[in-house]
């Protein structure tokens, strides 16, 4: 999914799969979520938005959409999903 750059304080880019409804949102801080079954006409409400924070918010972190951490960011270190290490053994060796 191809992920498009935002000008926002939160978020810093957005993508959308019309064929499956989902929705990704990378956000300012490494953080990567993917939202299921999320109609296009929030996407678009999100790009068109002045505030894509505040939107974001309102319509769906309130929205109450199924979703799924991809990618998280914990000091200087990436995770993914399926990394071999568990993230509680890595918060000691920093």
């Amino acid at each position: 999914m191809e992920l498009k750059s935002v000008n926002s304080s939160n978020l810093k880019a957005v993508g959308y799969d019309p064929e499956n409804s989902t929705l990704q949102i990378e956000f300012l801080n490494g953080g990567l979520y993917e939202y299921y079954n999320v109609p296009e006409s929030i996407y678009k409400g999100l790009m068109a938005a002045s505030s894509h924070g505040s939107y974001f918010d309102q319509y769906i972190k309130k929205g109450g959409y199924r979703y799924k951490k991809l990618r998280w960011k914990l000091a200087k270190y990436w995770f993914t999903t399926g990394d071999q290490l568990s993230m509680s053994k890595l918060i000691f060796r920093i």
